[in-house]
């Protein structure tokens, strides 16, 4: 996800051996510190997902898809007027 979101490879390094020690070592860094319009709920999910410590972790698939479905925000009236005007 956070790969999906950034468009850019969380551990890949230009070697194997120092992408293996990324991988157990580097920073994870939030989605947003590469995309601005990552929303900070967005983060905490794929941070969590992140976790080094397996028990920080989401325990279930489904755990962690229900985190990110309470991450949607509902859009108002005037941003549905407005979308619907575009495609109109």
């Amino acid at each position: 996800l956070w790969e999906t979101l950034t468009g850019a490879r969380l551990f890949e390094r230009d070697e194997p051996a120092v992408t293996t020690r990324a991988i157990d070592e580097a920073a994870i860094v939030a989605p947003s510190s590469q995309r601005a319009e990552v929303p900070a709920t967005v983060d905490a999910v794929v941070l969590r997902a992140l976790a080094r410590d397996l028990d920080a972790r989401f325990a279930t698939a489904r755990a962690m898809a229900d985190a990110l479905e309470d991450t949607r925000t509902t859009a108002t009236r005037a941003e549905v007027k407005a979308w619907v005007e575009r495609r109109a």
